[in-house]
């Protein structure tokens, strides 16, 4: 729906210029949500994704004539000496011939997966299993989550937890924005929820709001990053990402024809 509007009239692009007019922000330290803060010091021992790579190679899709880029990830290998410049193995040393896995900046030290001689196909099959290993303990999370909601909601908590939430709708679009704030992640908020509304514990009609109010509470994590970057551009279109769903929110929910669509479509 809202894809041909814009196409169209732009609004997005308008809206969001004036809202940005005047402001500036300048470059500073890198903005982390509280989740992240608690789970990047482990995360960072197992792996740690070179971003410059991304970097590079797009700097060489804008401008193939900037020294700073590179065509593919192929270009980080290739030295028989290896990725370190030292016989100690740290980001120092490092950091300038890392391949697809780099050193942590922070603390100096280098991740479990770090190896100063592996080749790309060693770093993307090290990469793979890092995934497979994340998705399973996902799975594992969840099946547990479910299992123990399933037991804890049964007789007096489940009617208690459903008076509880019997809330208005804009309390409850309020309610899931201020959890997703919190939490810095829509994905958590509605990954808790959803199979409280699967046991009837949280209604359809109560689950919606809280949605579309998780919704706008994550793009508020863009527009904190958005604030330690250089310029107003980045600000611009995490503002975008706001009223888009603000928008669709205005569009879908306020008339109860179209709210009821959605409502079907779920059940």
């Amino acid at each position: 729906v809202l894809l041909p509007i814009e196409i169209i009239t732009h609004y997005l692009y308008y809206l969001t210029k004036e809202m940005v007019r005047g402001i500036t922000t300048e470059k500073d330290d890198k903005w982390e949500g509280p989740i992240k803060k608690l789970v990047s010091p482990l995360s960072k021992k197992v792996i740690v994704a070179n971003k410059d790579i991304i970097k590079n190679i797009a700097k060489y899709q804008l401008d193939p004539t900037n020294e700073k880029g590179i065509k593919d990830c192929s270009e980080q290998y290739g030295a028989e000496e290896g990725h370190c410049k030292g016989l100690e193995v740290n980001y120092e040393n490092c950091k300038k011939g890392a391949g697809l896995i780099a050193c942590d900046k922070k603390s100096g030290d280098c991740p479990l997966f770090f190896n100063e001689f592996s080749t790309q196909e060693e770093d993307e099959t090290a990469g793979g299993v890092c995934l497979f290993i994340a998705l399973v303990i996902l799975v594992i999370c969840l099946i547990g989550m479910v299992t123990m909601l399933q037991k804890m909601m049964m007789g007096m908590s489940t009617r208690i937890i459903y008076k509880a939430t019997d809330l208005h709708p804009i309390i409850s679009m309020i309610l899931g924005l201020g959890v997703t704030m919190i939490v810095q992640s829509s994905s958590i908020t509605t990954s808790v929820l959803t199979p409280l509304c699967g046991l009837g514990v949280i209604r359809l009609e109560v689950m919606l709001p809280l949605t579309l109010g998780a919704n706008i509470g994550t793009t508020i994590t863009g527009i904190l990053g958005a604030l330690v970057t250089d310029g107003s551009e980045a600000l611009q279109v995490a503002f975008a990402h706001t009223m888009f769903n603000i928008t669709a929110i205005c569009i879908w929910y306020p008339f109860p024809f179209m709210r009821n669509i959605i409502l079907t479509g779920a059940r």
